[in-house]
């Protein structure tokens, strides 16, 4: 595709005999297609356009990071109630008196924390590449919430379910 392609010349209503064109845009924008309307701008609108291109830029990053940091901060550690009955479980696997019941509910708290933290580390990736650091960097950045739980929080013999 090339330059802006005129689909009608109108004539102002008001009088003065100016023109009015109106371009047809194809239905897919292709880059070229764009870029063959930027080469056509002067200097000092190519220099506006750029600007008004990076701060569009900025703002459908920052856009982006705060829906990441909202899956990172919601995948963090599970619901107040299942946690404090994770932490409960837990207890009772170290002392080994956990019952059947509690084992298979131990379990499913556990695949619970194997979803949540896969979508987190999923988010921490992305944020990750999209800040074009390493993941530890922005792990640090991001910090563990308090009383989320790590895998040494869970028993030995389980943990290979989480890793």
């Amino acid at each position: 595709m090339g330059c802006l392609y005129p689909h009608a010349t109108l004539f102002n209503p008001s009088g003065g005999g100016t023109i009015i064109s109106a371009y047809e845009v194809p239905g897919q924008l292709s880059v070229e297609y764009l870029l063959s309307g930027v080469k056509q701008l002067s200097h000092p609108e190519l220099r506006e356009f750029i600007e008004k291109l990076t701060e569009w830029q900025k703002q459908r990053k920052a856009a982006k990071e705060s829906e990441l940091l909202g899956v990172i901060q919601a995948n963090s550690q599970l619901p107040e109630k299942e946690h404090r009955r994770y932490r409960e479980l837990w207890r009772k696997c170290e002392d080994g008196t956990l019952s059947e019941v509690e084992r298979v509910e131990y379990q499913a708290l556990l695949n619970q924390l194997e979803v949540r933290n896969a979508k987190r580390i999923e988010a921490l990736i992305l944020l990750a590449q999209l800040r074009g650091k390493t993941l530890p960097e922005v792990t640090t950045e991001v910090g563990t919430k308090e009383g989320s739980v790590r895998s040494e929080h869970i028993p030995a013999a389980l943990r290979w379910r989480v890793q």
